[in-house]
């Protein structure tokens, strides 16, 4: 039975955490094999102590994308937005909790106030800048803080100093028809500059998720050829 996407996000990001470190601390190179690899794990102490010490990070982001689809398929553009703002808090949550837990080592306790006392906007502006020492891109930003602005308009009825006489409702749906159609992309924009951040600050992990697939897919074929043999 192949295990549930959870499962597998679990054991990918635990191997990484280890071969990551492995990598910074010299103990081994991207040239070196698999088994060496594997071996280091199987003898390391702290495989199975560290459990308790790290932080994984699961969404399901993914399902996210394909129901945003689903909803324009059917132009149910109200449902479309809401789900695109829940998958950018989704992706700059996990992009957050990622870096504070795993490289300042922030708790658990520490995290969840902070991240639930920071919405979105300030997730993508003094919060990002006070992190990382960067400005969260301009365009995209402002893109964010539109889905967010439509989505708040009709989820809490907040249309921003309109008066309720004046509120035309075939603007209403025209505006949020336009931001649910082009909100794939806006999406597609906040996951490659979330990439292009990681590149930079985990410079390691691409070399280590390739070793880790390696992996994974030997101990796959494994069980594949030991089903065959019984």
């Amino acid at each position: 039975m192949e295990p549930p996407d959870w499962a597998k996000s679990f054991a990918g990001q635990y191997f990484r955490s280890f071969i990551e470190s492995y990598l910074e601390t010299g103990k081994i190179s991207k040239d070196d094999p698999i088994d060496k690899v594997k071996s280091l794990l199987s003898s390391d102490p702290e495989y199975k102590k560290r459990y308790e010490d790290i932080t994984i990070v699961t969404t399901f982001t993914s399902g996210l994308i394909d129901s945003i689809q689903l909803e324009l398929t059917h132009h149910h553009y109200n449902q479309a937005v809401i789900l695109a703002l829940t998958y950018i808090e989704h992706s700059l949550n996990e992009f957050y909790i990622d870096y504070m837990s795993n490289v300042l080592n922030m708790s658990n306790s520490q995290l969840e106030p902070l991240l639930k006392c920071n919405g979105i906007s300030e997730k993508i502006s003094g919060l990002f800048y006070l992190t990382f020492r960067e400005n969260f891109p301009s365009q995209l930003k402002s893109s964010i803080e539109t889905i967010k602005k439509c989505r708040n308009g009709f989820i809490h009825y907040k249309f921003h100093g309109v008066p309720l006489e004046e509120i035309d409702s075939d603007k209403i749906w025209e505006n949020t028809k336009d931001i649910a159609q082009t909100s794939p992309t806006v999406l597609q924009e906040l996951d490659e500059f979330l990439d292009s951040m990681e590149i930079k600050l985990y410079p390691n992990r691409k070399i280590a998720q390739d070793l880790v697939d390696e992996i994974l897919k030997g101990n796959k074929n494994g069980q594949a050829e030991n089903a065959d043999g019984e």
